[in-house]
C-alpha cells in the first residue's frame, strides 16, 4: 500500500511540475499576445502613423497574422495540454485518496491496477516530458522576446501620435 501511494504521489509531483512549466509557457504567450493585440488596436485607429514606408494597414495585418498564425495556435495547444494534465492530476489525487483509505489487500490491488492502467495510457508525464517542455518554453520565450522587441518601437510611436 505504501509503495503504491509513493508511486502515485511521485506522479502527482511530476504532473504539478509539468503544469507549472505549461503555465509559464501560457503566460509568455499571453504577454506577447497582449503586445500584438495592442499593436493591431493602435494601428487600426484612424490617423495611425506609418512607420517608415510601412502603412498602418500593413502593421495591423502583421500583428493580426502573428496572433492568428503563431500565438493563438500555440496558446490553444498548450491549453489543451494543460487541460489533459489537470484531468490526469485529478485522477491521481483521487487514486491517492482511495489508496489511503483502502482497507483490504483486494482494494489495494484493484487501485494498483487502476494506477497501472493510467501509466499504460501514457497520460502521466515524465521528467523527460518536463525537460522537453522546458526547452520548448525557453526557445519560444526567446523567439517571443525578439518578436516583441521588433515591434516595441513601432507601438511606442503609434501611442505618441
Amino acid at each position: 500500500q505504501s509503495a503504491l501511494q509513493g508511486d502515485i504521489e511521485a506522479s502527482i509531483v511530476t504532473e504539478l511540475a509539468y503544469e507549472s512549466v505549461l503555465n509559464d509557457f501560457l503566460n509568455n504567450l499571453a504577454d506577447a499576445s497582449a503586445v500584438f493585440s495592442d499593436m493591431a488596436a493602435c494601428f487600426g485607429k484612424a490617423g495611425a502613423p506609418s512607420i517608415g514606408t510601412t502603412t498602418p494597414q500593413i502593421l495591423v495585418a502583421q500583428a493580426s497574422t502573428t496572433l492568428s498564425a503563431i500565438l493563438t495556435p500555440q496558446t490553444n495547444e498548450k491549453n489543451a495540454l494543460l487541460t489533459a494534465s489537470q484531468k490526469t492530476l485529478a485522477q491521481l489525487q483521487q487514486l491517492d485518496d482511495q489508496v489511503q483509505s483502502a482497507q483490504t489487500v483486494a482494494n489495494v490491488n484493484a487501485l494498483s491496477d487502476e494506477y497501472q492502467a493510467l501509466v499504460s495510457s501514457n497520460a502521466l508525464h515524465t521528467q523527460n516530458d518536463i525537460t522537453f517542455l522546458t526547452s520548448d518554453r525557453d526557445a519560444s520565450k526567446t523567439t517571443l522576446d525578439t518578436l516583441v522587441s521588433n515591434v516595441s518601437t513601432s507601438i511606442k510611436e503609434c501611442h505618441t501620435q
